[in-house]
């Protein structure tokens, strides 16, 4: 019955979300674009280049771009933190476009504003590296009723706080008990594309939008050799 209850209180977001929607996807502007990241100080050497290159990029095409360094909920692992920032953020910009700081944008004449979907205010990739799911590096929210339940949902989670992919699972859970329609699911290749990872089928080429290297070891001289690498 809770599953039942949370599905419908979706379903009736969706439909308050779609009423409201007065603006097609396509006409949104750069200025209601934010790029989010945030990182620990065990991180921060390549957290740094990360943010470099993505501030880089969002003064090319007008964005917005935070880069959060404390304020993280101590009552959890940090990664879930993301979350939370991620609601603050929504309350100040139309679209939040959430970036872990072990990626780097790769090709910058991709626009976010080529990732929206009508009819969708959410947007995330998904992997099929051991198996097909749902990878949390980088998201795309809109400001609306459906994304602030939908972030809630997953805070909400707590039997997934201590999972060894966090926020991550609880993602997972959520979109494989209850499917949303207006999630709208990319494959990583779009935005998220994952390099040095042995076992994934379609991993990064150059020209991809982002690269992202979870569960990499050394992560610092990755970050390092890709930011060299990045087109300006």
């Amino acid at each position: 019955m809770k599953r039942l209850l949370i599905f419908f209180a979706f379903h009736i977001t969706a439909w308050l979300s779609l009423s409201g929607r007065l603006l097609k996807a396509q006409q949104a502007r750069p200025s209601d674009f934010l790029i989010l990241t945030a990182w620990t100080p065990d991180i921060e050497k390549y957290a740094l280049l990360s943010a470099e290159n993505k501030s880089t990029y969002s003064r090319k095409h007008g964005y917005h771009f935070r880069a959060i360094r404390d304020g993280f909920d101590a009552s959890r692992p940090p990664p879930w933190s993301k979350i939370r920032f991620i609601q603050e953020a929504l309350r100040q910009h139309r679209w939040v476009f959430w970036s872990d700081a072990d990626s780097l944008i790769m090709n910058p004449e991709i626009r976010l504003e080529n990732l929206l979907q009508p009819g969708s205010d959410i947007l995330l990739t998904e992997s099929s590296t051991p198996y097909r799911h749902i990878n949390t590096g980088q998201m795309l929210f809109r400001s609306c009723i459906f994304s602030r339940l939908f972030l809630e949902a997953v805070w909400r989670q707590k039997a997934f706080i201590h999972d060894g992919t966090w926020e991550q699972r609880a993602v997972n859970h959520l979109m494989e008990t209850c499917p949303l329609p207006r999630v709208h699911i990319v494959p990583n290749r779009i935005c998220n594309a994952f390099a040095d990872v042995p076992e994934d089928p379609d991993p990064y080429q150059p020209g991809d939008f982002i690269v992202h290297f979870p569960g990499c070891s050394d992560k610092y001289e990755l970050v390092k050799r890709y930011a060299a690498l990045a087109q300006t």
